[in-house]
């Protein structure tokens, strides 16, 4: 499948006549089959999950405005916010995710697709002016059919976006596969500030080309330490199978009976003892053989290099290892934290930046589609600090103040009970208002 998009894509090249870099397409690629890998132990996908999970976890992400043009983003952001943890972790493990709306029917919809089907053409500054994408791959009676799209922003303002369809390296109609055949070939917006799709990195450097713009995978760097890692795994898998308890059964027992038949010993794990004596009495038939395995020795090897990953990824301890609470002093988890922290405090400026580059663009498509008359929306974030936050020391902090006369009343209650500080004054007793 890898091989396809890269095919699909350099046939879109050839037909803009641009040179495709190499180096770069190779190295995506990696990224993805790499994350994709789930013939082994897979660290880049734990970390990514674990990162995403902690970023995510418990956020609220809300798009507001009283019209109907705010009530159509907030459905197209809620898309995405409803799958955002694998959206994050995905990013996380392959270096970047494009979020793309399109319209279609009347219809906003939204295509989540990783870099390696993201080329980027050209840019001004940080602004990326001309893009290829792999938009949609589909199968028709036995035929593949792959959609491109190509996005080009103007220094005007004004924003070109030209679809095609390819089929075994021959442009072929769009209507060749049915749900495209509403597509337009091509479409022309004015006034446009920024591309029409939003593109979520992670927040890992790219040292081997700083000035790139796609990112790397959070793993980055660190492709030697993880497989040092997973074949110390596998030793230990091996030294468990090789050390596996047997019995020794003495040569008499695989002899033949009187009956001349030979005897016939139940059970696997049963050998012959090759030093047993013929005639010895006090011999054993039986001897079990089952050695201690070097349990703790591998445990603290393992552990040792998950934890030089953990220092090479940026983050704490019980991202891969058990975390050390022995000192459990509000201070304390805070500082044991906070690596980890502010690695997933990156992620989420990445990810606010992102959705709110994806609102603009599907309320762009909005106005120009007629989707809904236009309005004012402001996208709403409330992330939770619980990782770096003592509970019980931020309400005691709230008490205080309450009792000092310089914190509210309802931000105490906002506090306890989530709701908005405008819901907590209409819901405090009448006695404690007045």
């Amino acid at each position: 499948m890898r091989l396809k998009i890269q095919e699909a894509l350099r046939w879109l090249l050839r037909w803009l006549g641009v040179k495709p870099k190499v180096a770069e397409e190779v190295d995506d690629v990696a990224f993805a089959e790499r994350y994709a890998d789930i013939s082994k132990f897979n660290l880049t996908a734990v970390v990514a999950n674990k990162v995403a999970t902690v970023a995510v976890a418990d956020a609220t992400i809300e798009v507001g405005g009283v019209n109907a043009r705010a009530v159509l983003i907030g459905d197209a952001v809620q898309r995405c916010v409803d799958g955002l943890r694998p959206i994050a972790a995905r990013a996380l493990g392959v270096g970047g995710v494009v979020l793309k709306p399109w319209v279609m029917d009347g219809k906003l919809y939204l295509d989540v697709l990783d870099q390696t089907r993201l080329i980027v053409l050209e840019r001004r500054g940080e602004t990326v002016a001309k893009a290829a994408f792999l938009a949609a791959v589909e199968q028709v009676d036995g035929r593949t059919y792959e959609r491109l799209e190509v996005h080009t922003l103007a220094a005007n303002g004004v924003y070109t976006i030209q679809q095609k369809a390819e089929c075994n390296g021959h442009e072929v109609p769009l209507d060749k596969v049915p749900s495209w055949a509403g597509l337009p070939p091509e479409q022309t917006i004015t006034n446009v500030k920024q591309p029409l799709w939003a593109y979520l990195r992670c927040p890992t450097a790219n040292r081997k080309a700083e000035t790139a713009f796609k990112g790397v995978p959070v793993t980055f760097g660190c492709e030697t330490l993880m497989d040092e890692i997973v074949e110390a795994l596998a030793i230990m898998q091996r030294e468990m199978a090789n050390k596996e308890a047997f019995i020794g059964a003495d040569v008499r027992l695989f002899s033949k009976g009187p009956d001349g038949k030979e005897r016939i010993l139940p059970g696997a794990n049963i050998f012959k003892k090759l030093d047993a004596t013929v005639g010895v009495d006090d011999k054993p038939f039986f001897e079990v053989f089952s050695p201690d395995i070097r349990t703790q020795q591998m445990v603290d090897m393992v552990n040792f290099r998950l934890s030089l990953l953990e220092k090479a990824i940026g983050v704490n301890k019980g991202v891969l290892t058990d975390l050390d609470n022995t000192d459990g002093t509000a201070t304390a988890i805070k500082r044991s934290t906070f690596d980890t922290f502010a690695l997933v405090d990156a992620l989420r400026k990445n990810i606010e930046a992102t959705l709110d580059g994806y609102a603009y663009a599907c309320d762009v498509l909005a106005t120009v589609n007629r989707l809904a008359p236009s309005g004012k929306y402001e996208l709403n974030y409330d992330w939770s600090y619980a990782l770096i936050e003592d509970s019980a020391e931020s309400f005691e902090q709230l008490r205080q103040g309450a009792a000092m006369g310089v914190i509210r009343p309802e931000e105490v209650r906002a506090y306890i009970t989530g709701e908005d500080v405008e819901t907590a004054a209409e819901n405090l007793p009448i006695a404690v208002a007045e």
